[in-house]
C-alpha cells in the first residue's frame, strides 16, 4: 500500500451517540481537507490512545477506495489527519 504521512489539521463533522457504558461515541461523517469535502463511506477502526496526559481518539475510514486515519485530541478538541493510503502496492 502506498501510505502517506500527512499530520495536518482537518475539520470533521461528527455525530455522537450513547455508548453501552453511558459515554458518548463519536461517529465522523464528513471531513474537510485542503478545500475538499469527503463524505465518509465506511468506518474502520476506532480506538483511544494516550500521549502523556492527553487522550487521543483515532479513527480510520474509507472514501472512494482511499483509507484515511484521523485523530481527535480530547483535551484541545481538535482533529488531525495523520495519514492516507490508496490501497495500491508501493
Amino acid at each position: 500500500m502506498a501510505t502517506e504521512i500527512i499530520n495536518e489539521p482537518v475539520t470533521i463533522l461528527a455525530s455522537f451517540r450513547r455508548g453501552l457504558r453511558g459515554g458518548g461515541i463519536a461517529q465522523p461523517e464528513i471531513m474537510h481537507w485542503r478545500g475538499r469535502r469527503y463524505r465518509i463511506a465506511r468506518m474502520g477502526l476506532r480506538y483511544p490512545t494516550q500521549q502523556g496526559h492527553r487522550m487521543l481518539h483515532r479513527f480510520t475510514f474509507v472514501v472512494n477506495e482511499t483509507m484515511f486515519e484521523v485523530e481527535f485530541d480530547a483535551e484541545n478538541l481538535t482533529w488531525q489527519l495523520t495519514k492516507t493510503s490508496d490501497g495500491n502496492p508501493d
